[in-house]
């Protein structure tokens, strides 16, 4: 499916439907994940009485997230690595970087998400799997999220406690279902107060990252290192 660009400025043409949108100077296709409108102007229509409400609207207000054209948020759709690297930039205060990304795959990384990820990227809180690929599309698990949730801390981490990350660990239900290589992580951030367990306190670390869960530990992340400073 192509994209087309229009000649009036900040407009596009997205798809053979040709339904016009302005999102930043960038098309996206309607109803993709990277198809978000930032900023607090728009609307929410699906948030009012979510258990996240108040921490979208903040997150809004302070231009940190914002919704689709739609005008929905979609608070309990998977995050992807692409929105989180964003998130992540704009809640951090990340210094920009340029878009130019030693990715494999940094020609899929969609045009709205690319100094945002850099950003993470050189910032050392995001990374790319084996094969050099970043995934923009790929959504995040809550192990995933707790490992970059523990980068960004470990930039300023000196009025964070130090604890047993067994311990930390081994107070979720099902501690031994998180991977070795997220532990010390979980540990980490779950010490630092950002992450609870899901239900029945299981940590969930294969469970996917929902857009709220997302806002929730960037804002947090953010007061943390403000703290920090």
């Amino acid at each position: 499916m192509g994209v087309r660009r229009r000649r009036a400025a900040g407009r596009y043409a997205c798809g053979q439907h040709r339904s016009l949108y302005e999102i930043r100077g960038v098309c996206r296709r309607r109803g993709s994940a990277g198809a978000s409108v930032s900023g607090a102007g728009a609307a929410r229509l699906d948030i009012g009485g979510h258990w996240a409400e108040a921490l979208i609207r903040e997150a809004a207000a302070s231009g940190v997230v914002g919704g689709y054209p739609d005008r929905t948020f979609r608070p309990d759709a998977a995050v992807t690595r692409a929105e989180l690297a964003v998130l992540l930039a704009r809640g951090l205060g990340l210094a920009a970087a340029d878009a130019e990304s030693s990715f494999g795959d940094a020609a899929a990384i969609p045009l709205w998400a690319a100094p945002g990820v850099a950003a993470a990227a050189k910032a050392g809180i995001v990374d790319g799997y084996d094969d050099g690929t970043f995934r923009a599309e790929r959504t995040v698990t809550r192990a995933e999220l707790a490992a970059m949730a523990a980068r960004a801390l470990r930039a300023g981490a000196d009025g964070v406690p130090a604890v047993s990350a067994a311990a930390e660990a081994s107070a979720f239900v099902d501690a031994a279902d998180i991977p070795a290589w997220a532990q010390a992580s979980v540990a980490f951030a779950a010490a630092a107060g950002l992450f609870e367990g899901r239900g029945d306190n299981r940590f969930v670390p294969t469970g996917e990252t929902t857009r709220a869960e997302a806002v929730k530990i960037v804002l947090a992340l953010t007061k943390q290192r403000a703290a920090l400073s």
